[in-house]
C-alpha cells in the first residue's frame, strides 16, 4: 500500500505503511475534501486524530499548517508507524502519540482542539453505535472541542442513514457528503 501527503509543504512525501497491519486509510479524495472544507482553520490549528490509524490525517493537518496534532491510536504497530512517519518528517515537536483506547486517550487530554478527525473502524457503526456517543461526550465533558471547532466523523455509506445522520448531544450536523463507499458527516457545537 503506498500512501503520500497531497497537500503542503509534504506534498508528495511518502508515508511508510505495514502491510502486515489491518487498516484502512482515509482514500486521498477524502483527505482532499476534508482539507478543502478546513482550509481557513488549518493555519495554527490543534489537530485531534482520533482512530489515527496510518496517521496521515494528522500528518496532512501539519502539512497543511496545524501547529499540533494528537494522535489517539490504540494499536501499538500503528502507533508505532505514526511515530516513525512523524520522526521521518521531523515534525516531533508538532506531534503527539497516545497509544491507548480511545476512551482512556481522550482522558489524558487537557487542551482544546481546533479541528477534530474521528475514523473509527466501520465495525463500530454496525454493531457498537453506542461507543460513537460516548466519544462525542467525552469530547464535549472535557471540553476538547473550540467554540468553532470543526468535527468530522468518516463512516461507511449507508443508505438508510443518508436521511437521518448521527446525532450526539452539545453537537449539530451541518453537513455530510458521500464520497465512493464513504459518507463524511460534519459537525459543530451547539
Amino acid at each position: 500500500m503506498s500512501l503520500r501527503i497531497i497537500g503542503g509543504k509534504f506534498q508528495r512525501r511518502k508515508l511508510q505503511t505495514a502491510q502486515s497491519i489491518n487498516l484502512r486509510p482515509t482514500k486521498s479524495i477524502l483527505r482532499e475534501t476534508v482539507f478543502n472544507i478546513c482550509q481557513n482553520y488549518i493555519e495554527d490549528a490543534y489537530f485531534l486524530d482520533i482512530f489515527s490509524g496510518t496517521g496521515a490525517m494528522g500528518i496532512e493537518a501539519i502539512s497543511r499548517g496545524a501547529l499540533y496534532a494528537v494522535f489517539i491510536e490504540k494499536d501499538s504497530k500503528s502507533a508505532c508507524l505514526i511515530q516513525q512517519n512523524i520522526s521521518l518528517l521531523k515534525i516531533e515537536d508538532q506531534a503527539e502519540v497516545i497509544c491507548k483506547d480511545v476512551f482512556k486517550g481522550l482522558k489524558t487530554l487537557d487542551n482544546q482542539f481546533d479541528i477534530i478527525y474521528i475514523d473509527p473502524p466501520y465495525e463500530l457503526f454496525e454493531k457498537h453505535e453506542e461507543k460513537m456517543f460516548f466519544i462525542f461526550q467525552e469530547l464535549a465533558d472535557k471540553k476538547l472541542v473550540k467554540a468553532n471547532a470543526i468535527l468530522f466523523l468518516e463512516g461507511p455509506y449507508n443508505k438508510s442513514r443518508e436521511k437521518s445522520p448521527y446525532e450526539f448531544p452539545f453537537f449539530k450536523n451541518i453537513s455530510k457528503r458521500k464520497i465512493g463507499k464513504t459518507i463524511l458527516y460534519q459537525y459543530q457545537l451547539n
